[in-house]
């Protein structure tokens, strides 16, 4: 598996680990990553957004050898 989302992914997963829906309500990651989850923070739904679209951009073969545009 490609690795050009790694670090995005780890700081989703940081971002969401620190977020109220885990630390207050204490639900599991998978339910705080719902897109109706009320306490996760403007921050951590912009980071969701630019994974998927960093997940999508491995897919897209017009971007096979531009590399991906969303890896930072």
């Amino acid at each position: 598996m490609s690795s050009s989302c790694a670090e995005i992914r780890e700081r989703v997963k940081e971002c969401i680990s620190r977020s109220e829906c885990m630390v207050v309500q204490k639900k599991s990651a998978k339910e705080c990553l719902n897109p109706q989850a009320e306490l996760v923070s403007a921050e951590c739904k912009s980071l969701i957004t630019l994974l998927y679209h960093c997940k999508r951009g491995q897919l897209d073969q017009r971007s096979r050898f531009r590399g991906n545009k969303f890896n930072n």
